[in-house]
């Protein structure tokens, strides 16, 4: 009887512990600079503001140091969500590249290591689109 009431009474306070503990989580906040404020509130982007609430675009490119001018590659850009976000972002000073992969290729050797027919490792035509960027 005194084991099942040690199990019983731990078990009982983190029960009744927990929901007001849970409730207490505190909403982180981001400083967003100005020019990836403007990228996001971007009148190109009015279909992807339903997905903003969950996509979160402003803190995840600030959480991974995204900065208009940087070279940034996008794993098999679809032109869409991320791809119009980050066009406008990075700007003409910024390189938006396409990285693509073909699972039956092989092994990563020289000719798979100079990109592909697709554009691979070249800036996208939907970035010099949506920027302007030419070259």
């Amino acid at each position: 009887m005194r084991r099942s009431a040690l199990f019983v009474l731990p078990v009982l306070l983190a029960t009744v512990a927990a929901p007001p503990l849970l409730a207490e989580t505190k909403q982180t906040s981001v400083t967003v600079n100005p020019a990836l404020a403007a990228a996001v509130g971007d009148a190109r982007r009015d279909v992807d503001r339903a997905r903003d609430q969950w996509r979160k675009p402003a803190e995840t490119l600030a959480f991974f140091g995204v900065d208009p001018g940087m070279k940034v590659g996008e794993y098999a850009p679809g032109g869409e969500w991320y791809s119009r976000l980050l066009g406008l972002y990075l700007g003409r000073q910024g390189q938006l590249v396409g990285l693509y992969s073909n699972p039956l290729s092989g092994p990563f050797d020289e000719k798979t290591q100079g990109g592909d027919s697709r554009g691979g490792g070249k800036i996208s035509d939907r970035h010099r689109e949506l920027v302007g960027h030419s070259g």
